[in-house]
């Protein structure tokens, strides 16, 4: 079914009677009205940017499909603008059209984990409104012109096989995520599973019933995330300011699933996981570029998250959340120092998982919980490489993933690695962050006081290579640099 020829069938006004009401959230076919069908609150204003340059303006209803079990079917609804200086593509038949994805994130005892993902909502033709900025109207439904924005009701952003009927028109459907290098923005067209519908969790995000019942989340704010992804706006370098997110509201239990409902305004341009950071100011967030492919200007991002906690009995809770915003290269593996003598408890991993076939030829992507490897100066967490199992669990983009754990040293700085899934580029990315460290390195033998043994068991090292205590000044060789400093701390530790 060609997609040009629904466009140039219908009418500017057909196109408002059969879209239009879509997209501002209109009702679904069992009569339900989507929830939280949300005003736009945008101001006009000018734009800057440079290159055609796409974000989410606002997130804006919510559709409720039914369960499945104990999962249940939602759908964001998302207004994209285009704050750049050029007009972006838009084009349904084609590869040059944006790609919209949609999370659910819990925020809940010091934790922040996503709940669930959708899959692809493909962009089909573009409307020239206003919520951003001044909309220069181009005049074809194939491009978002300048300053204008575009509404993809919750309604039309969950519609499963993207051909006509219910939603009156060709109108994009939800394409797999794996098709999708969000680096670049490119990804195939037609998609795989186009015309293919299912139940009412099939393509949309998933969401377990207990992960949003409030009895058994007292206290937890939970956050809706949109993200596009298109060829010319990566192309512009402008991929990193794609996501948006807002806080969710959840309603009462109506015939088999949790009514959801959108509060306060959506805060641009950032990934969801600042939303953590909104509730626990303790919290940081690290940016770790990934330049997968040193012969082109694109490159991907992963943002780290952490928090660390005194539990008040002589241990501390590090909590870590690695989001991939739009790494193709993935990650494979996540490495937290550990200096030798410390120990480790409760160490835990969460992911999030894919579905509905979306992974290499319709095999939905591995959902096995990473491996923990403890110990040899390290916490490694990591699944399988590319090279056994393509579909393996990596972190893939617009996911995240949470590591933790507890440990009797006090947290400093400490450089923390992650390896990617795919070859290319670096071998390892590295960012700071909190961890353990031994707050007394220079007591070699461990009985509190700096002193005369652990002066002879440094000079029982002398000029041998470490990689830790007596080495601390971490040169690679014990010596007198190292010397000096067990003298400078010489007595009884702090």
């Amino acid at each position: 079914m060609n997609a040009r020829v629904f466009l140039a069938a219908l009418s500017l006004v057909a196109m408002a009677v059969l879209v239009g009401q879509l997209r501002a959230g209109g009702d679904r076919p069992d009569g339900l009205v989507p929830e939280a069908i949300h005003a736009a609150d945008g101001i006009a204003g000018s734009c800057a940017g440079a290159g055609p340059d796409v974000i989410v303006g606002e997130l804006t209803g919510i559709s409720r499909w039914g369960a499945v079990g104990d999962l249940a079917g939602y759908s964001l609804g998302t207004t994209s603008c285009n704050i750049g200086d050029q007009t972006l593509q838009w084009d349904a038949d084609t590869v040059n059209h944006p790609v919209i994805a949609q999370n659910i994130y819990r925020y809940g005892n010091g934790r922040f984990e996503q709940l669930g993902m959708s899959w692809l909502k493909h962009g089909f033709a573009a409307f020239a409104q206003t919520l951003c900025c001044t909309c220069q109207n181009p005049g074809d439904s194939q491009v978002l012109g300048i300053g204008c924005s575009d509404p993809y009701g919750s309604f039309l952003n969950g519609d499963q096989d993207g051909l006509p009927g219910s939603c009156g028109g060709f109108c994009g459907g939800l394409g797999p995520r794996w098709e999708v290098n969000p680096t670049t923005g490119a990804f195939a067209y037609p998609y795989d599973t186009i015309g293919m519908t299912g139940d009412a969790v099939f393509k949309r995000i998933q969401l377990r019933l207990d992960d949003i019942d409030p009895a058994l989340n007292v206290g937890a704010n939970y956050y809706g995330e949109g993200h596009y992804v298109t060829p010319d706006d990566a192309a512009a370098g402008n991929h990193h300011n794609n996501a948006s997110y807002e806080q969710i509201l959840v309603g009462n239990f109506e015939v088999d699933s949790w009514v959801l409902l959108f509060t306060g305004e959506t805060t641009r341009e950032r990934a969801a996981i600042y939303a953590w950071q909104d509730n626990d100011p303790g919290v940081t967030i690290e940016v770790i570029e990934d330049d997968g492919d040193p012969l082109d200007d694109h490159d991907g991002r992963f943002y780290l998250g952490y928090r660390v906690t005194d539990n008040g009995d002589g241990t501390w809770h590090y909590e870590y959340a690695l989001y991939n915003m739009n790494s193709h290269r993935s990650a494979q593996a996540f490495i937290v120092p550990v200096p030798a003598g410390v120990s480790v408890s409760d160490i835990g991993f969460r992911d999030v998982p894919h579905h509905s076939g979306d992974g290499i030829d319709g095999v939905t992507f591995d959902g096995t919980d990473w491996t923990v490897t403890p110990g040899a100066g390290q916490i490694i967490w990591s699944t399988q490489d590319i090279g056994e199992n393509p579909n393996a669990n990596a972190l893939r983009w617009g996911t995240m993933y949470n590591f933790r754990f507890d440990a009797d040293a006090p947290p400093a700085q400490v450089t923390v690695t992650i390896t990617p899934f795919r070859p290319g580029g670096p071998p390892v990315l590295t960012t700071s962050a909190l961890g353990p460290v031994d707050p007394c390195p220079w007591d070699l033998d461990g009985d509190g006081i700096v002193g005369i043994t652990d002066f002879l068991a440094l000079l029982a090292e002398w000029g041998v290579a470490a990689n830790g205590p007596p080495d601390f000044d971490g040169d690679g060789t014990v010596g007198i640099t190292d010397f000096l400093d067990l003298l400078a701390h010489w007595g009884p530790c702090p």
